[in-house]
């Protein structure tokens, strides 16, 4: 008798020790598919954010940084700019709908600042910024901001663009 019920007792255990493990790994694996589907927001959008490459560029003379978004077919609320030169990086949030950002204007002039439109393109001025070395941009997908979409390591002289 003493050996069946260590035995029953034996599959008990074992059960439940089985039961424990795939509980432990369910809650892990559960929680890394949870992650992934937050982070999924922005998966295969990033490439439908670029800078224009023709339209961006750095007036000496009047100390501006003319950059030129272009938007794809994709649902965004906002996009940052993250310009660099040897001093600092700054940044501006553009958002779906127009406002005023200091020190940024549209290229024509006005200063209701808004996203492009859908496979649309807009160019915007930086005033009074020293010569930048990069630029860079990410799209804002309702509160999570993407992976940078596209960058630009060279700016070049606008004088040389004409």
């Amino acid at each position: 008798m003493k050996k069946g019920l260590s035995t029953v007792i034996s599959v008990l255990l074992m059960i439940l020790l089985a039961i424990i493990i795939v509980g432990v790994v369910w809650t892990i694996i559960n929680s890394l598919i949870k992650t992934e589907m937050r982070s999924s927001v922005c998966f295969g959008k990033t490439d439908k954010l670029a800078l224009n490459n023709d339209y961006t560029c750095y007036d000496s003379d009047k100390k501006e940084f003319h950059f030129s978004v272009e938007r794809g077919d994709v649902d965004i609320d906002g996009i940052v700019v993250m310009i660099s030169n040897v001093y600092e990086t700054k940044s501006y949030e553009i958002k779906k709908e127009a406002e005023t950002i200091p020190g940024l204007i549209n290229y024509d002039g006005t200063t209701s600042i808004k996203i492009p439109d859908k496979n649309a393109g807009l160019t915007y001025i930086v005033k009074k910024i020293e010569k930048p070395s990069s630029i860079k941009v990410a799209m804002i997908i309702g509160e999570q901001q993407c992976a940078i979409s596209d960058s630009i390591e060279q700016i070049d002289d606008c004088s040389l663009l004409t």
